[in-house]
């Protein structure tokens, strides 16, 4: 099957609205969070983490709510993706990469590929395990570290891990996947 960006899109927001079905298991409390009928739903705060780029939170509520009277402030973004719980795109990107069903293989086998990288973010002292103090000449900042899993003949991330800077594995960092994720059989990395 060919999937076009009309398609992959559609299945997305598919996958998001199922999601929504089952929230209490994405958020900090069950029960009361995305409860009342807010303009920033479970799905739509979703929507807008993935679809932001390199805007800011405000740019992108202008975007979506095309600026028009109740667009939501960024602060009440920022209060409503709290109440996610990261298993919330960690499934979500699962259930999305599942759909994509590779099929090409190298002589039988999957070839999987693992790289990191850093990403920097805003300070919040709050978070020892990520947080770097600057120097005289330079502002803190958090750092994360982010393991994507490839697979080399589909062109597709299968799976990411994303760790605090002083949590992360610093040997072979496709080890995680070992321990945490099951593979189809004849898989490589």
């Amino acid at each position: 099957m060919k999937y076009t960006p009309g398609i992959l899109r559609e299945v997305l927001h598919s996958l998001i609205r199922k999601l929504g079905e089952t929230l209490e298991q994405f958020v900090r409390r069950p029960g009361r969070d995305f409860t009342r009928p807010w303009t920033l739903s479970f799905e739509t705060v979703i929507s807008l983490l993935l679809t932001m780029s390199e805007n800011s939170m405000g740019k992108a509520l202008i975007r979506r709510f095309k600026n028009r009277e109740g667009t939501p402030s960024a602060s009440a973004l920022v209060q409503q993706r709290e109440k996610l719980l990261p298993s919330a795109m960690e499934t979500l990107f699962q259930r999305f990469t599942a759909c994509l069903r590779p099929t090409r293989r190298f002589q039988g086998y999957r070839l999987l590929a693992a790289d990191g990288s850093d990403l920097k973010s805003a300070a919040y002292p709050g978070d020892p395990a990520s947080y770097r103090p600057g120097t005289a000449r330079q502002h803190g900042w958090n750092l994360w570290h982010l393991n994507a899993l490839y697979d080399l003949q589909n062109g597709i991330y299968t799976d990411v891990i994303v760790q605090k800077e002083r949590e992360k594995m610093r040997k072979r960092p496709y080890v995680p996947w070992w321990t945490v994720r099951s593979f189809p059989a004849r898989s490589s990395f």
